[in-house]
Formats: C-alpha cells, structure tokens, sequence
C-alpha cells in the first residue's frame, strides 16, 4: 500500500493517478546524467512563445540540488545523534507536490504553447585556397579506384588499335607490331600495302617523342599528382576528338598526308596514357604490353593462391585489353572509325572526370630520435581534404 496519495483533483477537473515517490535530488542527477547529444540531433528545434515569469527549470532544479546536500548533511548527523530532521522530508514533499515543477518537467504533449521549426542542414561552405591547393597538388592512393581506371584505359588501348590497325593498316599504341612491319619494308617483302610504310615511321616516330614529352614533364611533376593526371588525360582525351574530326571531315584515306596526321595525333595521345599508367606504382597494369603480362600470370608460384593481387590484377588487365577489342570490332562492324573514335573520346572524356575523386596521399613527417625524418602516406577521402570532414 503507498504511503502517498492516490491523487489530486485539478480546478480543470482532471485527477491525477497514483504515482512512485522520486525525490528531487534523485530527479536531478537523473536529467543530469543525459548526454547532450541525445537533445542535438532533434530534427526540430523547440522554442517556447512566450516566457513564464516564474523561475526556469534549470534554476529551480539548482535550488533542489542545494536543498538535497542540506538535507544529506542533516541524515548525516542524524545517525550521529540518532534523531532524523524534519527539514529534508519537508522539501521531498513539497517537490513532489509542486504545481509548477510538475508543469514545467511534464514532455511536451501538445503544440498550444510551443512552436516546432524543422531545419535544414547548413549549406556546406566553399573549401579555402589552401585545401584546393593540398586537393590538386597530392598524389593519388595506389587503390583499386585506380585500379579500375587503368582497367578503363586498357579498353581504351584496345578498341583503339582495333580501329588503326583496320584503318591504317598500323597499330597507334602497340609497337612490337609496327617494328615487325618496319622489318618487312626494310628487306623489301611484300607484306604491306603502298604507303603504309609511312604510316609505320610516323606512327613509331611520334610515339617515342610523345613518350618523351609525357614521361619527362611527368617525373617533374610527379605522376600520380591529380593535376597531371587530370591535365593529361584531359589532352589525350582532345586529341581523340580531334582526330575523329579530322577522319570525319578531312581524309578518310587508309594513305596519304590525311592519314598520317591522324595516326600522329593518335600515337602522340597514347604514349601519353601509358606513360602515365606505367610511372603510376602498378605495373602489373600498363595498358598495352598483354604479351609480357600473360607469362607472369602463367608461371606465377602463387597463382592458386586465394588472396593474390599481382595476378588478379593481370587477369583483369588481360579481361580488360579482350574486351577493347571485342568492343572496337562491333563499333566498326555496326558504324564506322569515326564513330569509334568518338567513342573513344567520350570514353577518356569519363575517365578524366573520376580523376576528382580519387583519395589523395596526406603526408606525415615524424622526426626520429636519430634525427632523421620519417614521412608516412595516409590515404584521406576528398571531402576530409577539402572540408576537412
């Protein structure tokens, strides 16, 4: 059976029901102990239309405190003395019994005297000068979202040289095969066409002084740096357009100077894609040389091995490389190699974009009781670069 009454009629009429004796300092140190990051993620934010004269909870919830470590100190030196105050029953009654702390500590039921604003997120600032510089001036992580970009770039490879080679009779990217041909026309056997063999030296000629350009500016720059990888593939991917221009609206001859301004423009861009791919840390994926990947996956010690990168990685070049060409066979057997290479140009113009959002490499120099320094590469998503998230 309580001790306490069973309820309280209100001028409203409404009773109020049994309830458990809580005292004052045990309600306080129970608000208390909520964390605070249970009110900051209300969807809403609570505002009270008009305030009350009388004392706020906070204030009030502070005077229970101070009368409960009264009332403590009292029950202390009461089991001193055996005899027990009558102050601190006093308080526990009357907060129990109060109106307004009743009122004021009830959950919010009803909007009548409260408004409820939902709000938006805050609009995400725009990143400082320093945090785009650090954004374009970092290497790239060695992941497989690079990874898969090389895949991407191999099946550009592919279709590619599918297009040359039916087109032009010449390869813009493999050129193990216009080393061959440059062999046939040397020792006068008839296996290439009149004119092709111009085709061939401009083809190997332009490669080897784009591979120049590319490979040279790109070990100045570093070349998993963003803004190289974004500043050359964007070119290659304006040389393919221009070809495709040139092939559409200039010559579409197999020979001749229309030929091989194409074939130089295409050769020019390709050394550039694997020069990059080659100077990037995997080279397990160079985008062209099938050949020598095929033998380090067949005679790999560890090819059944379950968890093995370097021959995932081959295979999926080898997939990759299969299905560029299977690709540039069906566009050119169903269009034409205009409409391959602007395939092509759409395909690197892609690519071009999700060099924004690879991870970049943050450096972290530790300086060693040595003296010497140590520089550690953690890979840090874009949005903790620029916004530090």
């Amino acid at each position: 059976m309580s001790d306490h009454p069973t309820g309280s009629a209100k001028p409203d009429g409404t009773m109020h029901g049994p309830r458990r004796s809580v005292t004052a300092p045990e309600l306080a140190q129970a608000l208390g102990q909520l964390p605070s990051s249970r009110w900051k993620w209300f969807p809403g934010v609570v505002e009270e239309k008009s305030k009350s004269p009388r004392k706020s909870v906070d204030n009030r919830l502070n005077d229970l405190d101070a009368e409960a470590q009264h009332h403590h100190r009292g029950e202390g030196q009461a089991e001193d003395s055996g005899q027990t105050t009558d102050e601190a029953k006093d308080t526990d009654n009357d907060a129990r019994d109060d109106p307004d702390l009743d009122l004021e500590l009830r959950p919010i039921t009803s909007t009548r005297n409260w408004v409820v604003r939902n709000l938006s997120p805050p609009p995400r600032r725009l990143p400082k000068s320093g945090a785009w510089q650090t954004y374009f001036m970092q290497e790239v992580a060695g992941d497989k979202y690079l990874e898969a970009q090389l895949l991407l770039m191999t099946i550009v490879t592919g279709a590619l040289d599918v297009m040359t080679y039916m087109t032009y009779r010449v390869f813009a990217s493999k050129q193990t095969g216009n080393t061959l041909f440059l062999a046939l026309y040397a020792m006068e056997l008839p296996a290439l066409d009149p004119g092709v063999e111009k085709n061939v030296g401009v083809s190997m000629g332009v490669f080897i002084g784009g591979a120049v350009f590319f490979g040279h500016i790109g070990h100045i720059s570093r070349q998993r740096r963003r803004i190289w990888l974004l500043i050359s593939n964007f070119f290659q991917a304006a040389l393919f357009l221009a070809a495709a221009a040139m092939r559409y609206w200039a010559s579409r001859d197999g020979t001749g100077p229309g030929a091989m301004g194409i074939l130089a423009v295409l050769s020019f861009a390709q050394s550039g894609q694997i020069a990059n791919a080659l100077n990037v840390g995997m080279p397990e994926l160079n985008t062209t040389m099938i050949t020598g990947a095929l033998i380090q996956l067949c005679t790999d010690p560890e090819i059944f091995k379950l968890h093995n990168l370097k021959r995932n990685r081959r295979f999926a070049f080898f997939c990759s490389m299969l299905l560029g060409c299977f690709l540039g066979a069906g566009v050119l057997k169903a269009s034409s190699p205009s409409a391959l290479l602007v395939l092509v140009a759409s395909m690197k113009g892609a690519l071009v974009s999700t060099f924004l959002f690879n991870r970049g490499i943050v450096e972290k120099k530790t300086h060693l009781e040595n003296g010497e320094k140590k520089i550690e590469g953690h890979a840090t998503p874009v949005t903790r670069v620029l916004w530090g998230d």
